[in-house]
């Protein structure tokens, strides 16, 4: 058991939960009861805080595998040769989208006098050094685990190409075994990529027996972007940002914000916990 939200926060109001170091999102609550006593907030097993899911997506980087410092260094250090900055904000809106769309948004943003695909190129020569050395995130390969262990479907949706995906699971191909399928970012069934749904509805329809209700799946990202690709295509969402990001620029943006993988509590969706 565990104490729920401390009662200040009302029901209807975003919040913060201290206990886990979490933000809860306008959809808290889904009735308007009166709050509970202190002789009433332990949470039974059953209690969910949100809709039941019966299927989970999860992110590739940022969730399974800790890329984000790689992508950070490889921004910063090309755009200093433009006497440019990798801001928090910059940061936000190039991550979780292929490298092509993040170079065409940077360019735009900071005047750049290159191609997309110049700078893709520019900044790939970092990465593709840096990609084979990627470690699996804290909490991933016991989340992961877990819920292959009960027979929980899981599949993983990644704005990444073939080529950077090789190089990033270079050396964790046993994790890759526990899903039921792997959609990536240059997938010729997704036509535009991530703040549009295209890559949560693809991954989806692709599990067997796949729920034709888009609220039973639960995606987990890193990005503020991934996070509206997965509300867009109706589903609900945890967010797992990279700590780096200031916290107020993410309010609001998912159902559940938390810190780590291992700060979600898979009871809120009707899942079993991990022990």
């Amino acid at each position: 058991c565990r104490i729920k939200v401390p009662l200040s926060i009302k029901y209807s109001q975003l919040g913060y939960e201290s206990t886990r170091g979490i933000f809860i999102g306008s959809n808290r609550y889904q009735n308007k009861e009166k709050a509970p006593s202190c002789f009433t907030q332990f949470k039974p097993m059953s209690e969910t805080r949100f809709t039941a899911v019966s299927h989970i997506i999860m992110d590739l980087d940022g969730i399974v595998l800790d890329t984000a410092g790689y992508y950070f260094e490889a921004h910063m250090k090309y755009l200093l040769k433009y006497k440019k900055r990798y801001t928090s904000e910059l940061k936000i809106n190039s991550i979780g989208i292929s490298d092509e769309d993040a170079a065409k948004y940077l360019i735009e943003q900071l005047d750049l006098p290159m191609t997309p695909s110049v700078y893709a190129h520019g900044v790939w020569q970092d990465l593709r050094t840096n990609f084979p050395k990627s470690k699996i995130m804290d909490g991933a390969k016991e989340l992961i685990c877990h819920l292959h262990n009960n027979h929980i479907p899981i599949a993983l949706a990644t704005s990444t190409n073939t080529r950077s995906f090789e190089l990033k699971t270079k050396n964790h191909k046993e994790i890759l075994k526990y899903f039921c399928h792997i959609v990536k970012g240059d997938d010729p069934e997704i036509k535009h990529g991530k703040p549009a749904p295209d890559i949560y509805q693809v991954t989806a329809k692709r599990f067997n027996n796949a729920p034709q209700d888009p609220i039973k799946y639960l995606v987990i990202e890193d990005s503020a972007i991934g996070i509206q690709a997965a509300k867009a295509a109706g589903m609900q969402a945890v967010l797992v940002p990279d700590q780096a990001i200031p916290k107020e620029l993410l309010k609001g943006k998912a159902d559940l914000i938390v810190n780590s993988l291992k700060a979600i509590d898979l009871r809120d969706f009707d899942l079993p916990r991990i022990e």
